[in-house]
């Protein structure tokens, strides 16, 4: 799937959106082995002010995938301190239509 330039916008605008407050999962991202500069590198993120479409992920960690193009497409993980699958919670997640 081609990606408009409004898309590619987008994701490029809420990945550094999103890796500006990386910091608020630090020692979730630490807990699982990821530096600050493993972080930083990647442009892991977190959604502590959601664009729009990605309401649903707030609190989670954004994982961009990055290609020499930019990025592509963004999944999300779940980084709330409980067992996702006894509360019913999906672990990884992405917007509908990626």
């Amino acid at each position: 799937m081609l990606l408009s330039s409004a898309q590619k916008n987008s994701l490029e605008k809420a990945t550094a959106k999103y890796a500006a407050s990386v910091d608020d999962l630090a020692s979730y991202l630490v807990g699982r082995g990821i530096s600050k500069e493993a972080a930083f590198a990647s442009r892991l993120g977190c959604v502590s002010d959601p664009e729009p479409g990605h309401e649903r992920f707030r609190g989670w960690l954004a994982l961009p995938f990055l290609t020499e193009a930019g990025v592509v497409a963004m999944k999300f993980r779940c980084a709330s301190d409980h067992d996702c699958k006894a509360v019913d919670c999906q672990r990884y997640d992405a917007p509908a239509g990626q």
